[in-house]
């Protein structure tokens, strides 16, 4: 059994990371909101507009309509009355959307648009030689401190940590990890057959374990240790082991399973680690709290905008479509910048690892709202 830490240690760690934060940051300056250039333009000039019909775009639009009314971001009171004046039908919502809302083009510069899935993999509930890789529940001596709660000039970090000899240093990385830091704690929550699996589990946040007897578990992203993550094809490209023009999802995936003996450590320059739990509702959770919609959720940066509001993508003629951004990621930096999301299993997994391609984005808010509330 895993035991909850006492009141009187809980009431230490939080001195010791209020501490560690005025520490730590004592000479931050406080952060600036994101510098954003909105250009305004008519929903109907988006370009291809006039060719997406919206299909499932209504699915996507009612998970986080139905959140906008009990949050307290500036964008509240205005999302959960335009949620509410929604008609129904694609059609009509989409004419409603030209007449109602307002397009923003975002910026002046190109970003980029990735794609990433919820793998299916094989699974099972206890280790054995066919699955002898662990996925990990958040540990209970994971600490993780808001720095605005100590101190609101410090923006939205975000710092975490353990606390050792009354301090809080940085938790275990990959390679602690899995060299076994965390091994008799009763933290593992499933097991899988190849380390591979469990590092792209990770970075895609969610996923579906089809166990020995047929019945899946959902799974989603609880946690993370605190270590920055960083995107190992870089070190791929750097090191020689895979051609910049060749660079993709499935090249490090086959780079990784081609070389075994090399895998652990090419994967260990990635410190971030993430922690899972089980869902009993179907479907990838983003970092908004709800379901994801294949082909029309996309992950944003969670430092730029709030969750829940509608985006124009146009990543060439044949990615040009309306979006809700419902997720974030560690690779996902910048104003115009997105993560698609393109559903469940290998087919769609072959379809996000080849997305890298130049991004265009406007944002959508009703008419009259100003575009600076959408920023964090």
């Amino acid at each position: 059994m895993r035991r909850s830490v006492p009141a009187l240690l809980l009431l230490a760690i939080i001195a010791v990371i209020a501490a560690s934060a005025w520490y730590l940051f004592r000479d931050a300056r406080p952060k600036m909101p994101p510098s954003v250039v909105f250009q305004n333009v008519p929903v109907t000039a988006l370009p291809g507009w006039s060719d997406d019909g919206l299909d499932g775009f209504r699915r996507a639009l009612d998970t986080s309509c139905a959140s906008w009314p009990r949050r307290t971001n500036p964008l509240g009171p205005d999302m959960a009355a335009a949620c509410a004046a929604l008609p129904d039908g694609d059609d009509a919502l989409k004419n409603h959307l030209a007449d109602h809302w307002t397009a923003w083009k975002i910026g002046t510069e190109k970003g980029r648009l990735t794609g990433y899935f919820e793998p299916v993999y094989q699974g099972d509930r206890t280790p054995s030689d066919a699955f002898p890789v662990p996925l990990y529940r958040v540990p209970d001596d994971l600490i993780t401190a808001r720095l605005a709660d100590f101190d609101k000039d410090l923006g939205n970090r975000s710092i975490a940590g353990q606390v050792k000899a009354r301090r809080l240093v940085p938790y275990h990385d990959r390679k602690a990890i899995r060299e076994g830091a965390l091994r008799g704690r009763d933290l593992e929550l499933i097991w899988l057959a190849d380390p591979v699996d469990a590092f792209f589990l990770e970075i895609q946040g969610s996923g579906r374990i089809v166990m020995p007897d047929g019945s899946v578990a959902y799974i989603g992203y609880a946690g993370q240790n605190g270590h920055a993550y960083r995107a190992i094809g870089r070190d791929l490209i750097a090191q020689g082991h895979v051609p910049r023009a060749k660079m993709s999802m499935q090249a490090i995936r086959q780079w990784l399973s081609e070389n075994p003996d090399q895998a652990n450590a090419i994967m260990d320059l990635n410190r971030s680690y993430v922690f899972f739990t089980e869902r009993d509702k179907e479907g990838a959770i983003g970092a908004e709290g709800v379901v994801l919609t294949p082909d029309r959720s996309i992950a944003i940066d969670r430092r730029t905008w709030y969750f829940g509001l509608p985006f124009w993508i146009d990543a060439g003629p044949d990615m040009q479509r309306l979006m809700m951004g419902q997720d974030t990621g560690g690779a996902i930096r910048g104003a115009v910048r997105a993560d698609y999301f393109t559903g469940p299993g290998d087919a769609a997994g072959e379809r996000a690892g080849t997305m890298n391609d130049p991004l265009e984005m406007w944002l959508l808010l009703p008419s009259g709202v100003p575009p600076e509330t959408a920023l964090r």
